[in-house]
């Protein structure tokens, strides 16, 4: 059923791996961090938030390629790609998203002013659930490229093999570039499961090591220059952290309160992601909210300040997670939960 790997279970399906689930947990603080910096106190430009863009949401990619590796090497038939399963992030895409815009819009506007159903397929990235649709479409078409390769070695000759795979690659870097450059990130995820990469780079102390250190360089130079160029501000910056991140998390257990903490979080990642954002709609708004908020008070207040308001969207979050979990049909429809 499972094998280990220096203390960490590694899987397969149904078995959690702890410290996949706590690099979920932290990249879902960073979530809620960053979202109460942009959408609560429109604070979008400090450190933190600065540091934390670097690498989160490029996490979450990382770990679902890691996980979708077994998945993709089961696949062997065009008739596995209609399984329930591989459809289970639309579920809370349209059940909660739909919702959520129309919500939003009538909390906002007084009227709503789109369509839900078509917003949450053209623009999801406006309404917060675009990670949903980047991945769900990231792992279909990965799954389609490899059913077509495997169809193509065993009744194509080889000049129309070459030529498939050149489309194939130019495909690729369409999507990579459309999609902002997170395929890339679930395909290093991935490569990493592969033949056990992840336990190599475990131990290249200097290659994780010189990473780090173009990371700092880069960073510090960006915050001192304020450069907003988002391919070295974001992408390169994250190409060169998030796998440091990634490594980090893969030392870790659950023996620790932190780790625990981080744990919790990684196995509800999806429905505090999902719920946050009902909490979030009018939070802006609140008097009191506003009147705490005072960025000249310091960075450690305010550090602490946005992590209280963090910690409470989470708490609220996952207190409805668990009323919704007692019916096993809201918990597919809502967070899509496929047996």
């Amino acid at each position: 059923m499972c094998k280990k790997e220096q203390g960490s279970q590694i899987r397969i399906d149904s078995i959690r791996i702890p410290w996949l689930d706590n690099a979920k947990g932290l990249g879902i603080l960073c979530v809620m961090f960053c979202h109460v910096s942009w959408g609560v106190l429109d604070n979008p430009n400090n450190l933190i938030e600065h540091f934390i863009n670097t690498f989160f949401m490029y996490l979450f990619f990382m770990v679902s390629g890691y996980v979708s590796y077994h998945s993709f090497f089961r696949l062997n038939t065009w008739g596995q790609l209609l399984r329930l399963k591989n459809y289970s992030l639309l579920f809370p895409l349209f059940f909660i998203g739909i919702p959520k815009i129309i919500l939003q819009d009538y909390y906002e506007q007084g009227v709503l002013q789109r369509n839900p159903f078509v917003t949450m397929i053209v623009d999801p990235m406006m309404r917060g659930y675009w990670f949903l649709w980047y991945l769900f479409i990231i792992r279909l078409l990965g799954k389609i490229f490899k059913l077509v390769i495997e169809y193509a070695q065993i009744h194509l000759s080889r000049t129309m093999r070459i030529i498939l795979y050149i489309l194939l690659t130019c495909i690729g870097l369409v999507l990579i570039k459309y999609f902002q450059y997170y395929p890339l990130f679930f395909l290093i995820g991935f490569l990493l499961h592969h033949k056990d990469y992840l336990n190599v780079l475990k131990t290249s102390d200097n290659i994780v090591g010189t990473a780090f250190m173009f990371f700092l360089i880069g960073f510090i130079i960006c915050e001192i220059s304020d450069m907003q160029i988002w391919f070295v501000r974001k992408f390169l910056l994250g190409l060169l952290f998030t796998p440091i991140v990634f490594i980090w998390a893969s030392h870790t257990g659950t023996d620790s309160m932190l780790e625990k903490v981080f744990n919790l979080l990684g196995r509800y990642s999806l429905e505090i992601y999902v719920l946050h954002y009902f909490f979030l709609i009018g939070l802006s708004d609140s008097s009191l909210i506003q009147n705490l908020n005072m960025p000249e008070q310091g960075f450690l207040l305010n550090l602490l300040f946005y992590l209280m308001i963090s910690i409470a969207l989470i708490v609220f979050s996952l207190s409805v997670a668990r009323v919704i979990h007692y019916n096993k049909l809201l918990e597919l429809l809502l967070f899509g939960k496929v047996k």
